[in-house]
């Protein structure tokens, strides 16, 4: 979903979940990564800072991945930025909180987001 307002200059940045799990050798006793928080759409005034926030439990073995759903490019792995563009960024707490932050947020930046396990 994008929503552009040419008066106001903000983008509707729209991030959502999906889970993905490759490990071919699960058991019933495994845990698996669990989204804790829903994400919500953001609209940003053009110019400004915006962050994006995933919350994942029982991670495990398992990688985050953020990625522009529209272009399906992946921006992240982790903390490793995979995008070439400087004003991305991504942040961990070293707990179970992933962020995504998009400095001087352009027009180019609206569309869908993605946090991925």
């Amino acid at each position: 979903m994008e929503y552009i307002n040419l008066l106001g200059l903000k983008l509707l940045l729209n991030i959502s979940l999906v889970v993905l799990l490759v490990n071919g050798h699960g058991t019933q006793t495994e845990v698996k990564p669990e989204f804790l928080a829903p994400l919500d759409n953001l609209t940003v005034t053009q110019g400004r800072d915006v962050s994006f926030t995933c919350v994942v439990n029982n991670l495990g073995q398992y990688r985050v991945a953020w990625i522009k759903s529209d272009s399906k490019a992946i921006l992240a792995i982790q903390t490793h930025m995979v995008a070439l563009n400087p004003r991305l960024s991504v942040t961990h707490n070293g707990h179970n909180t992933w962020k995504l932050h998009v400095s001087h947020v352009q027009l180019n930046d609206s569309g869908s987001y993605m946090c991925q396990v």
